[in-house]
């Protein structure tokens, strides 16, 4: 067991008032994160009341499987350590999280050249919403939450076709996909649309569905529908575009 390791208040507003540097620093050092002392003058962190046993898998050749099997590892850890969302999407607990377990897993897949990009999916300086699904923690827990069914045999079904259909993933940006119903309907559409056709969605395709939820948000019809009428409409304006 590992305890995790927050960044003070302190140390948080000197890594943001030294973004070049910190950044710099990440690059020469991809595998390990000593280096934060030296930069700061001391150790950035104080303990959290939280201690976990986790390792990330190998992210070998940009594995959208190994990806799954970290989000389905990192979700169900919170899960069974009773931690949600009012908790895991914050600042604090997702750059702790980073830099106590995940900071080579980090630099293999974000790396740290874009120094605007680490920014603002590691401290939120360009809000929570954006930071939470660019954050290598945050979207992969976002991921599953946004498609764990447990009405469902494997209740993650609908996950794994997520991670196996890249623009269906474009989801996630949408505010109005964001209620229990519409979530689970509009990843069920997709996948019995696929099913169905023998076709995986384009981005064009999961654009032009989002812009539609969204309309039907904006007048309250989503509101109306219970689940599969909202499985089945979606489908059919699927087909109608398809």
């Amino acid at each position: 067991m590992k305890q995790l390791r927050y960044f003070t208040d302190d140390a948080l507003y000197f890594f943001k008032a030294n973004q070049e540097e910190f950044c710099r620093l990440m690059r020469e050092n991809p595998h390990s994160t000593e280096w934060l002392i030296g930069f700061y003058g001391k150790d950035p962190t104080v303990a959290s009341q939280y201690s976990f046993d986790f390792e990330f898998k190998d992210y070998i050749n940009n594995s959208r499987y190994y990806d799954y099997d970290n989000a389905i590892a990192l979700y169900e850890l919170f899960e069974r350590n009773g931690l949600g969302p009012a908790t895991i999407y914050n600042e604090k607990f997702l750059s702790g999280f980073i830099f106590t377990f995940g900071y080579e897993y980090f630099m293999k897949v974000m790396g740290a050249d874009v120094v605007s990009h680490v920014f603002a999916t590691l401290f939120f300086e360009n809000g929570v919403r954006r930071a939470v699904v660019r954050n290598v923690i945050g979207r992969l827990y976002r991921y599953v939450e946004m498609t764990i069914d447990e009405s469902l045999p494997d209740k993650y079904q609908l996950t794994k076709y997520a991670f196996m259909n890249p623009a269906v993933f474009r989801m996630k940006y949408n505010t109005n996909v964001d209620g229990q119903v519409t979530t689970k309907a509009a990843f069920k559409a997709f996948k019995e649309w696929s099913a169905e056709t023998e076709q995986s969605p384009t981005n064009k395709m999961v654009e032009k569905v989002k812009t539609h939820i969204s309309v039907l948000a904006n007048i309250n019809e989503t509101d109306l529908m219970n689940e599969q009428d909202l499985v089945d409409y979606l489908k059919n304006y699927m087909k109608s575009i398809g």
